[in-house]
């Protein structure tokens, strides 16, 4: 319904359904994200902003809470809104091609360059060319938001923090500056470990560093 601008049938819709008492919990976080889009796209931001508030609070894989926290911010600033509508492609359809990769492109650029929003912005362009296996490109702009300039905040929630710091491992790794990655592994490991898993994936980066270190600096 929503896909075709029918926001209130959709939002009487998904209130409805969100009143069953037979829910799992992921069922029921999903229902209250997209409610939680429907009325950010609607422009009811506060209603927006106490979906996503609820749905955080099921207990969520960390790519869902980013993607949560990216929705909350735009719930608190009426500009920003529209430009994370697009790079999420909210009630679009759902296309994998070139024309999704360049609206998020577009997006994320839009948001890179507005005040208050140059992290997030910079953040997101990296993911999108890490994406598109463009490491160097991706390295540029991922500094750019883990260094704001004077008066810009930068990524402050633990997830979007250590978000940002994975994606720069990638980039680092790819683009074979082997220190410098251990080095933004440190930073995680100092200031980002919330669980095992965590502490896993920093030994798996660690590991695979040191073989594709070995492995150039032997001629592979």
């Amino acid at each position: 319904l929503a896909s075709f601008g029918m926001l209130d049938e959709a939002s009487a819709t998904l209130d409805e359904t969100a009143l069953r008492t037979d829910l799992t919990s992921s069922v029921a976080a999903a229902i209250e994200e997209q409610r939680g889009d429907t009325a950010l796209v609607a422009g009811q931001f506060e209603r927006a902003a106490e979906h996503y508030r609820v749905a955080l609070g099921f207990g969520q894989r960390e790519a869902a809470v980013r993607v949560l926290e990216i929705k909350a911010m735009a719930t608190r600033d009426r500009e920003l809104a529209p430009l994370i509508v697009d790079y999420f492609g909210i009630f679009q359809p759902d296309d994998k091609g070139q024309a999704t990769a360049m609206l998020r492109l577009w997006a994320a650029t839009e948001i890179s360059r507005r005040p208050g929003s140059w992290a997030l912005g910079h953040y997101l362009l990296g993911r999108q060319f890490l994406n598109v296996s463009a490491p160097e490109q991706a390295l540029e702009v991922l500094e750019r938001a883990d260094q704001p300039p004077v008066g810009e905040p930068g990524l402050t929630s633990p997830a979007m923090r250590r978000a940002l710091r994975w994606a720069l491992v990638s980039a680092l790794v790819q683009t074979q500056a082997w220190e410098r990655a251990r080095g933004v592994l440190d930073r995680i490991e100092r200031d980002d470990i919330e669980g095992r898993g965590h502490t896993t994936e920093i030994a798996d980066w660690r590991a695979r560093i040191d073989f594709y270190a070995g492995w150039f600096s032997a001629g592979g």
